[in-house]
């Protein structure tokens, strides 16, 4: 069994993201804290930083939405941050895009079950794979909301290899994070491999490193 993380694996998240955020720059430029490239880099922290709390169950989905809004407009009511948010969310949901070498990569492991291992909400994941032409592709997909436990920790890891029907070290796991994806499906007892598509970022000894997923299928081949 090959599985694969979603956001930034499959699914072009940064892409998203930066147009979403664009979008949001222009409809509130009147209240930006900063000039558009910086308010990118803020928001994305400010996104890892919150959704983050999200999945340890420290807050709620809309509360990390609303707190990201927050750090740029202090002091806005609920109704106005969710209404801010939806701004963006709206750009972000209308430009969902995947990578151009996902496509290829799942046609030469057609013969291979695959799956997915994801961390967010059940409902948006499940959007996403639906919305860009991937839902048919994979056998599963396993989501953090649902099994109540997020990656890098183990048992997410083991749920999906358990309903694989599957020991672990007969699974394949590919991200885009070094820590959260490669290295804790590694610990977990899976094949963890880290995509590292840029590459101004040195490979890992620990693991093994490929630089596009067409990469994939010769390493799966030749284990």
């Amino acid at each position: 069994m090959i599985f694969f993380d979603l956001d930034g694996t499959l699914f072009d998240d940064d892409a998203n993201v930066r147009g979403a955020v664009a979008t949001y720059c222009r409809v509130f430029k009147a209240d930006l804290p900063c000039d558009v490239e910086a308010f990118q880099v803020r928001w994305r922290e400010a996104l890892e930083r919150w959704f983050d709390r999200y999945l340890r169950k420290e807050i709620s989905m809309q509360e990390q939405r609303r707190a990201r809004i927050r750090e740029f407009t202090p002091g806005v009511s609920d109704a106005e941050a969710d209404r801010r948010f939806q701004v963006y969310l709206d750009a972000y949901v209308a430009d969902w895009r995947i990578f151009d070498d996902v496509l290829p990569a799942l046609d030469a492991l057609r013969d291979h079950r695959l799956g997915v291992i994801t961390n967010g909400q059940i409902e948006q994941q499940r959007s996403k794979m639906t919305r860009t032409g991937l839902a048919g592709k994979f056998e599963m997909m396993v989501v953090s909301e649902e099994v109540g436990v997020p990656k890098p920790e183990a048992p997410i890891f083991v749920e999906a290899c358990r309903r694989a029907g599957l020991p672990p070290w007969d699974c394949w796991y590919i991200g885009d994070r070094l820590a959260t994806d490669a290295l804790a499906a590694t610990d977990a007892g899976l094949r963890g491999v880290w995509l590292n598509r840029n590459p101004a970022v040195p490979s890992d000894p620990r693991v093994p490193t490929i630089r596009s997923l067409a990469e994939l299928p010769a390493l799966v081949r030749a284990a």
